[in-house]
């Protein structure tokens, strides 16, 4: 889908972020509530972001509206 909309490789990386923000309380051993709770609203959030930017460049290049 990355490709099919014209973007460049960097997103793939980018796509990454996100799932490393979501775990990254398990990797720092931070296991309140609160932290996974955060961190996983800010990766969801981020993610969905990044779909929404991806999917509107490819309706773009097949010249569908929103």
């Amino acid at each position: 889908m990355i490709t099919a909309a014209g973007k460049q490789g960097r997103y793939y990386f980018l796509f990454l972020i996100p799932i490393v923000i979501m775990n990254a309380p398990i990797f720092l051993g931070l296991m309140n509530a609160t932290a996974l709770q955060t961190c996983s609203i800010i990766g969801t959030l981020l993610l969905f972001v990044l779909y929404i930017d991806v999917t509107v460049s490819l309706m773009k290049k097949f010249k569908k509206r929103i």
